[in-house]
């Protein structure tokens, strides 16, 4: 009697509300929940299914898995040098025309402040990042955060601007969730917070060796970090008004919860991004720090949110964002591939790994391909969103052609690769190999490769899965065997050296160092106008005045000038030609690298590949202007240091 009643009441309230129409214009079909609690209305198209058995919770391999003595997350540490210098390329321009570093350090420095104001435009930002929308504009937090974690791809070390984040929160304790009342911007303060602590945290957890902090620095940080994530609870930080938490033992009631408007609703940031991104930076500073219960609540959470992938294999959490749903799936690979690293690191093939509903993390990983392939595999999840997502209707998506919905979101096949390194590798012949597709990517048009980074690592990719997975499996080159192919080069342990006769700068006109910040990138420092005379032992003396600067890199030394000066003519007529036969992606923008000592073999090479090029080329002013740039590389670059100094 009182469930007849209940429903009674419900009636009233939902004919006036739900009942209306579906974002798409048909009517939505009403029937009761399995308890009989409430009414369920759906806009047609697929109904979620689960056969899950057990408990989420339910003791499983998982939980039997401990950390290794000594772990780490890199075997070949050269490797993974290498294929970070490779891609460093594919992130220029760093923080480029919108983002200003000194300005989002300062926004993500202060970040209560930059609370506020991220709420106050946090309608715009939503109306920018929508399906079809132009993307984030504003130098807000979020967007300073991702910056930050993107840009980390543009060096082959960690940044000092990472070591002074973390360091500053740790010691101001600047990043938080309200304890008072959870008024309507609690949510953005848990949602951003969350971000901080776990795209960071991720970041420290992977390369934890390179932040060179001093002892007690490194303990608070430590401290720090560990804290937040061990007392962070996800899956429970909601409030009345989004809903109750996700119920990983009824994904039934977790999707019509995430369809109601009223009665029996569900926060979807339950068991959504906050949660998986929770998840991998538990795992990586668990095992880093060696500490046993964050390593274990890591675990706890990579059950949990596998218990919301249907039986089909989409994750529904994502799949009920109306239009915006592809933009949101897109993102399971990259979860699925870290997770996948992570769990090799200590011996577990993740893939093989079993979910509740019979599934393997390898057919989600089938599933994900074939929803990348047609997006539209969504659409049943997609017509069943009670609304239009931030003022799309979920007609357009399904009306919009799998390559518009593709490119939407910036996915493309070389980034799906990326993602699912070993996945590909082990059971996909068919798509290819991931070292081939990384090889390839340079010669790549723009429009492909400069969407791969930002599925690689940034707010939403906790960790780039090639990086790691390339760092198990490539042994790196013998130093010592690449020299003796390379005829401009000496090897002495570990260092290429320039073999070359040696060329003197010098100075006929002053110093013109670049001040404005719109102009300069983290990796080019002295960066100036320089004009003056190289002087060579046989091809006489060579004009040289242009722009030019040292590459930030502490494993080589790199000139890199700007060729569309007149007196680097000769050299700049070559410019496609070489671009093409080298592979130097730089050189699209008039950059041209010389290199007189590196640690990297692909810098030897691209060097040794650059240097043969002008020697048969048959044109001797640009071989001759070619020798006396390399050779006195050295010179300029000491040039450059003593004018800045002064």
């Amino acid at each position: 009697m009182k469930k007849l009643f209940l429903l009674l009441i419900l009636s009233f309230f939902s004919a006036q509300g739900l009942a209306a129409s579906c974002p798409d214009g048909s009517e939505p079909v009403k029937s009761v929940s399995a308890d009989g609690t409430y009414f369920v209305y759906n806009c047609g198209g697929q109904s979620s299914s689960s056969t899950n058995t057990g408990s989420w919770n339910d003791p499983g391999p998982l939980d039997e898995l401990t950390i290794p003595d000594n772990w780490q997350l890199f075997k070949y540490k050269e490797t993974l040098r290498e294929s970070r210098k490779n891609f460093e390329a594919f992130t220029f321009p760093g923080f480029g025309e919108t983002y200003n570093k000194d300005s989002c350090l300062n926004v993500v420095k202060d970040w209560g402040q930059s609370m506020k104001v991220y709420n106050s435009i946090k309608k715009q930002l939503d109306d920018a990042t929508k399906f079809g929308g132009e993307g984030g504009k504003s130098k807000d937090l979020q967007g300073c955060l991702d910056r930050f974690i993107y840009s980390t791809q543009n060096s082959a070390g960690t940044p000092d601007y990472m070591k002074e984040i973390l360091l500053h929160w740790a010691k101001t304790d600047a990043v938080f969730i309200p304890s008072a009342v959870r008024d309507e911007y609690w949510g953005n303060y848990v949602y951003e917070a969350v971000q901080s602590w776990s795209s960071f945290g991720s970041y420290y957890g992977t390369f934890y060796d390179e932040f060179n902090y001093s002892d007690s620095e490194r303990k608070i940080v430590d401290t720090y970090i560990k804290n937040k994530l061990l007392n962070l609870d996800t899956r429970n930080l909601t409030t009345s008004a989004h809903g109750s938490a996700c119920d990983p033992d009824n994904l039934n009631r977790t999707v019509e919860g995430q369809i109601q408007r009223n009665s029996g609703k569900i926060d979807p940031n339950s068991c959504g991004s906050s949660v998986w991104k929770t998840t991998l930076a538990q795992l990586l500073v668990g095992l880093r720090l060696n500490d046993e219960a964050l390593f274990k609540k890591g675990v706890e959470n990579t059950k949990y949110q596998l218990s919301f992938f249907d039986d089909t294999g989409i994750f529904t959490t994502w799949a009920l964002k109306g239009a915006n749903a592809y933009h949101y799936s897109s993102s399971v690979p990259i979860m699925l591939g870290g997770l996948t690293e992570i769990y090799a690191s200590i011996g577990y093939d993740f893939m093989e790994h079993k979910l509740r509903n019979g599934l393997s993390v390898k057919e989600l990983m089938d599933r994900q391909y074939e929803i990348f392939l047609d997006p539209h595999i969504l659409d049943g999840y997609v017509k069943r969103y009670p609304m239009a997502y931030r003022g799309v209707p979920n007609s357009v998506y399904v009306q919009s052609s799998a390559e518009r919905i593709r490119n939407d979101t910036d996915m493309n096949l070389f980034a799906f690769v990326r993602n699912l390194p070993r996945y590909i590798d082990t059971y996909r012949a068919d798509i290819g190999n991931s070292q081939e597709f990384d090889k390839k990517l340079s010669s790549q048009p723009q429009e492909v490769w400069e969407k791969v980074p930002w599925k690689s690592l940034g707010n939403f990719s906790p960790i780039d899965p090639y990086l790691v997975y390339v760092s198990d499996i490539k042994e790196p080159e013998s130093k010592t065997k690449v020299a003796s192919e390379l005829s401009i080069f000496e090897v002495d342990g570990q260092t290429f050296s320039l073999a070359l006769d040696k060329v003197d700068f010098s100075e006929t006109g002053s110093f013109e160092l670049e001040r404005s910040a719109e102009y300069l990138q983290p990796f080019q420092l002295h960066k100036g106008f320089i004009k003056g005379r190289l002087k060579t032992k046989s091809n006489g003396t060579k004009r040289f005045k242009t722009l030019v600067y040292k590459h930030d890199d502490t494993q080589e030394q790199k000139l890199v000038i700007h060729v569309d000066d007149s007196t680097i003519k000769p050299l700049e007529r070559h410019k496609d030609s070489l671009q093409k036969k080298c592979e130097l992606e730089r050189l699209k923008w008039g950059w041209l690298s010389f290199i007189s000592k590196t640690n990297d073999i692909k810098s030897a090479r691209n060097q040794q590949c650059i240097y043969d090029y002008f020697k048969e080329a048959n044109d001797k002013k640009a071989w001759e202007l070619f020798q006396a740039v390399l050779g006195g590389t050295d010179s300029i670059l000491d040039y450059l240091q003593t004018n800045v100094e002064r």
